[in-house]
C-alpha cells in the first residue's frame, strides 16, 4: 500500500503542482488553491452522501428479494451473500446518527422497509444507533421509544445454515440502551426493557411491566413520570413538535456540513505534499501521511467543544421538548468514535473534546457522550467496548449527571456504567457488568453483573443443583433475623427501607423472590425453621415454603 501511494505522488503530483502553477516556494500566493479545493470536497461529501442515502434505500430491497423468510439456506451461497449485503448496506451508521432523535429517522426506517404500525410521532422515536439484520421484517408498535444501541437479530444461524425470522416490538414500550432482541422475544405491549436487560424468550408473554438485569427481573413499568414541562395539551404538544423538528433540521444541516468541511480539513496536508513534491520528493508525504490524520482527530475534538460553547455541561432534567434537550442531542450528533483506541493519542484527544483526565489513563475504546461530565483519576482502565454514559431519556423525560472514577479504578470489556454515580479508588467493575444511576461503589470494592452489586472476596460460587448445597445451615448473617417472631408489617417496613421503595404491593414481590430463593438453599430442618418465624400469611406466597413450619408440637407465628 505505501509503494502505490509513492508511485501515484511520483507520478501524478508533479503534474498537478506544474498545472496549477504550484511550488514548495509559492503556496502562500496560491491560497486560493486550498479554498477551492476545501470548497470542492465539501461539495463531493454532500453529493457521496445523497448517493448514499440513495443506496441504502434501494440496494437491501432487491437483495432482501433472494431471501424469503422463514426459510432454511446453506452459509455461504448466493442467498447467504445476498443477506450480508442487506445485513451491511441497511446499517449505515453515519445516517442513523445523523437522522437518530428527530422526526426524521421515522421516514428514514420506513424506506429501508420497516413496519412502524400507525406511527405516533415524538421526535425521538429512534436513537443516534439501532442495527437491524433484515429490515423488511422489523415491526415497531405505536408509541414505542427506543434509546440508542437495539439489535433487532432477524437472522439464525447455525454451523452450516441460516433463515430470517421476523422480530416484532410491541406498543407503548420503552427501549433502554444496549438491547438484543430476538424473534422469539416474550415481549408485548406496554413494557419498559431497562439498559442491557437478558429479553426473555421463554414463560409467559410479559406486557405492563419493567424488565432490568441478566436473567431478567420484573420491576414497575413507570418510573420518575414525565417531566413538569411535558406538553400537557395535544396542541402544545403539536406546537413543541413542530419547534423541535426546525432545530433538529439545521442540526442536520449544520452536522453534514462540519463533517465534511472536516474532511476537507484533513486533506489541506495532501495539498501541500502536492505542492511540495517537485522541491522535497519522498519527504513531501510527511504532511500527508501524519497531519492529516491529527488535524482530524483535533478537528472532531473541537467540534464537540463547539458544540458547547467551550463550556462543560451541568447536571440537568429536562423534557424531550425542551430546547435544552434539542440542545444537549446534538453534541450526540458531533459525537467520534473511539480512533486509536489503546494509545495515549485517545486520551489526549478526549482530553480535548472536555474529559478531565489524569496520568497513565489506559482508554481501550470506551464511549465517552458526554466527556465534560466525566471525571477520570490516575491509573484508570477502560476496556474495548465499555460505556461511561452521563444521561438516560425514559418516556420522554431527560436527566443528566456526573460520573466519577477515582484512581486505579479497572473498568471491564463493555461494562456500562449510568450517571450520578462513583466508583472509589481500586474499585473493579467486571465485564459486561450494568453500573445503575446513583450507585457508589466503595474504594477496592469489587462490582459486577447486571445490575452491577458488591461481589464476596474469594467466595465460592454456590452449586444449587448439587445435594450438598441442600444440606448446608442457616447463613450466619441470617440467624440475627431469625431470632424472634416478626409481624408481616414489621418485615415489609424493612424491606420498604433497603429498597427506598414505597410501594407496598411491588416490596412484597420482592421479599417473596429473596425468600423463596433463600429457602431453595436450605436443608429441611433449616427450611422449616424460617417457615415458623414468618407471618402465616407472607409464608404462603413463598412456593418453596408449601408445608413446611406447622408441623404438630411446633408454634408457627400467625398474621
Amino acid at each position: 500500500m505505501s509503494a502505490l501511494v509513492v508511485a501515484a505522488f511520483a507520478r501524478f503530483a508533479p503534474r498537478v503542482a506544474g498545472l496549477i502553477g504550484l511550488t514548495g516556494t509559492e503556496m502562500g500566493a496560491h491560497w486560493w488553491f486550498f479554498l477551492v479545493g476545501a470548497v470542492a470536497v465539501v461539495a463531493l461529501v454532500v453529493l457521496a452522501l445523497l448517493v448514499g442515502v440513495l443506496a441504502v434505500l434501494t440496494l437491501p430491497r432487491l437483495a432482501a428479494l433472494f431471501v424469503p423468510v422463514d426459510r432454511t439456506f446453506p452459509l455461504y451461497g448466493v442467498r447467504h451473500v445476498a443477506q450480508q449485503i442487506v445485513t451491511g448496506v441497511s446499517n449505515a451508521r453515519f445516517l442513523v446518527l445523523l437522522l437518530g432523535d428527530s422526526s426524521f429517522i421515522t421516514g428514514y426506517l420506513k424506506g429501508l422497509g420497516y413496519d412502524l404500525d400507525d406511527l405516533r410521532q415524538t421526535g425521538s422515536n429512534f436513537g443516534t444507533q439501532l442495527r437491524q439484520e433484515s429490515p423488511r421484517h422489523a415491526r415497531v408498535g405505536t408509541g414505542t421509544i427506543v434509546s440508542d444501541g437495539l439489535r433487532m437479530m432477524n437472522t439464525e444461524l447455525s454451523h452450516d445454515s441460516f433463515r430470517i425470522r421476523p422480530v416484532r416490538l410491541g406498543r407503548d414500550n420503552f427501549v433502554g440502551n444496549d438491547v438484543h432482541l430476538p424473534p422469539d422475544a416474550r415481549i408485548g405491549d406496554d413494557v419498559l426493557l431497562a439498559t442491557k436487560v437478558m429479553v426473555p424468550v421463554d414463560g409467559p408473554v410479559r406486557t405492563g411491566v419493567g424488565l432490568l438485569g441478566s436473567p431478567p427481573m420484573e420491576i414497575p413499568r413507570t418510573g420518575t413520570g414525565p417531566h413538569p414541562n411535558h406538553p400537557a395539551t395535544d396542541e402544545e404538544l403539536a406546537h413543541r413538535l413542530r419547534s423541535k423538528n426546525r432545530y433538529n433540521a439545521s442540526t442536520v444541516v449544520v452536522t453534514v456540513l462540519l463533517r465534511a468541511l472536516g474532511v476537507a480539513v484533513a486533506l489541506v496536508p495532501l495539498g501541500v505534499s502536492v505542492a511540495l513534491w517537485p522541491v522535497w520528493g519522498l519527504w513531501a508525504l510527511g504532511p500527508a501521511v501524519f497531519l492529516g490524520p491529527l488535524l482530524l482527530m483535533v478537528w472532531s475534538a473541537l467540534l464537540e467543544r463547539a458544540t458547547l460553547g467551550f463550556r462543560g455541561l451541568q447536571p440537568r432534567t429536562a423534557s424531550i421538548y425542551d430546547r435544552y434537550f434539542w440542545f444537549h442531542e446534538r453534541l450526540w450528533k458531533l459525537y467520534v468514535r473511539p480512533v486509536l483506541a489503546g494509545t495515549p493519542m485517545l486520551v489526549w484527544r478526549n482530553r480535548l473534546a472536555g474529559l478531565t483526565a489524569g496520568r497513565r489513563v489506559f482508554d481501550d475504546g470506551a464511549a465517552l457522550p458526554e466527556k465534560s461530565l466525566v471525571c477520570l483519576g490516575d491509573d484508570v482502565v477502560l476496556n474495548a467496548g465499555s460505556v461511561l454514559q452521563c444521561h438516560s431519556l425514559e418516556d420522554g423525560r431527560f436527566e443528566s449527571g456526573r460520573i466519577r472514577v477515582g484512581d486505579g479504578v479497572s473498568v471491564g470489556v463493555r461494562a456500562f456504567v449510568h450517571y450520578s454515580t462513583d466508583l472509589g479508588d481500586g474499585a473493579t467493575l467486571a465485564a459486561d457488568s450494568f453500573l445503575m444511576k446513583g450507585e457508589q461503589v466503595g474504594p477496592g470494592e469489587r462490582w459486577g453483573g447486571n445490575p452491577a452489586e458488591p461481589e464476596a472476596d474469594d467466595a465460592p460460587v454456590p452449586d444449587h443443583r448439587s445435594a450438598a448445597a441442600a444440606e448446608l445451615p442457616v447463613p450466619v448473617s441470617v440467624v440475627p433475623v431469625l431470632t424472634q417472631p416478626f409481624t408481616e408489617e414489621v418485615f415489609l417496613s424493612r424491606v420498604q427501607q433497603y429498597l427506598e421503595l414505597h410501594d407496598v404491593a411491588w416490596a412484597t414481590n420482592a421479599s417473596v423472590a429473596v425468600l423463596d430463593t433463600l429457602a431453595r438453599s436450605l436443608g429441611s430442618d433449616a427450611r422449616d425453621d424460617l417457615a415458623r418465624h414468618l407471618p402465616s400469611g407472607l409464608r404462603a406466597q413463598v412456593p418453596s415454603l408449601t408445608g413446611y413450619g406447622s408441623r404438630p408440637g411446633q408454634h408457627a407465628v400467625d398474621d
